[in-house]
């Protein structure tokens, strides 16, 4: 939560606009399949830190977009434009 709040605060001095993305999965099983892709990587990665994560993860409580991740990228770079664009 602070390093948005000082990510804010840097964008409000240069007279940018500061938005808040939260990016997630909707399928557990992509979730699965991409980690086990990553296995042999140079993230060490795998399904029960993801788990570990999920159970302490806290909502973001300030205004945001949220980005389903789960589909191809082409879908992913059009929800993302598609909210920049409004």
């Amino acid at each position: 939560i602070q390093d948005r709040h000082r990510a804010k605060k840097i964008a409000d001095e240069a007279g940018s606009k500061f938005e808040i993305v939260e990016v997630k999965c909707s399928s557990e099983e992509i979730i699965k399949e991409r980690l086990k892709q990553r296995f042999e990587d140079e993230s060490d990665a795998q399904y029960e830190h993801y788990l570990k994560y999920k159970k302490i993860y806290k909502p973001i409580a300030e205004k945001h977009i949220i980005i389903d991740n789960s589909g191809k990228l082409e879908e992913i770079d059009n929800q993302i434009n598609n909210f920049f664009k409004s």
